[in-house]
């Protein structure tokens, strides 16, 4: 009857299939590498190995400038980027004669610096001749050097700084209510003052030094005896 062959399904032909409805069909694939292992003490990993090292008492050539080496083990962004990257910084500063790489470091980096970190910045000077170059641009405060107040502030600002200072090398903290009384809550410096030096303890009301370097106090108490006289000479003015 026509009626039930319009119901039946029309008979597929293996010719009407279409490639990617196969089962059996795969995708044609980029070819795979095929790696040998070489054991250690094989003919081929030693020979590699023999050109990989240098015959003892062979000096290796080394052409490249200290400045040019230290540039290349610190990639970084700029300094006039929102977050100072410091790598880039000292690699700008190793650039410059001595004095100007500290003054530049103290005053755009880092206010706050230990002394061992402070040599990375002149790898080709003595310890000594950083030394005496130093003073000209910070103080010592518990064992660490502080940019002076007058390379960044020109104004009465200078002057409160400098009392903060003076009152860290007598002790750790300053009670809150005393910074109040010279610095006000208020003052819009506040915070670009205090931020670098201390860190704010809310249960003990009171700002502590942001740390200290007992190592430098112990290696050079000359220096230290020096910059003791020079700080508390401050009283007279503050």
């Amino acid at each position: 009857m026509n009626g039930g062959a319009s119901g039946s399904k029309a008979p597929s032909r293996k010719g009407d299939e279409r490639p990617e409805d196969s089962k059996d069909h795969t995708e044609d694939s980029e070819p795979w590498i095929s790696l040998t292992y070489q054991p250690a003490g094989s003919n081929i990993a030693t020979k590699y190995h023999n050109k990989m090292i240098s015959n003892e008492g062979v000096p290796i050539d080394f052409t490249m400038r200290k400045t040019d080496y230290v540039m290349s083990l610190c990639p970084g962004a700029s300094t006039s980027s929102k977050h100072i990257n410091k790598c880039q910084a000292i690699r700008e500063t190793l650039l410059l004669p001595l004095e100007e790489r500290l003054k530049k470091w103290f005053t755009e980096v880092s206010e706050v610096n230990q002394f061992d970190a402070l040599k990375h910045l002149a790898p080709t000077y003595s310890e000594e001749e950083i030394l005496k170059v130093l003073p000209d641009y910070a103080y010592l405060v518990r064992g660490l050097w502080v940019c002076k107040s007058s390379l960044l502030f020109d104004d009465g600002y200078a002057s409160k700084r400098d009392r903060i200072l003076l009152e860290f090398t007598k002790k750790g903290s300053i009670p809150e209510k005393i910074l109040q009384v010279w610095i006000k809550p208020d003052d819009l410096r506040r915070k670009r003052i205090l931020f670098p030096l201390c860190k704010r303890r809310r249960v003990l009301k009171d700002y502590k030094f942001i740390s200290s370097d007992l190592s430098f106090l112990k290696r050079y108490p000359h220096i230290v005896n020096e910059q003791e006289c020079l700080v508390h000479s401050w009283d007279d003015y503050t």
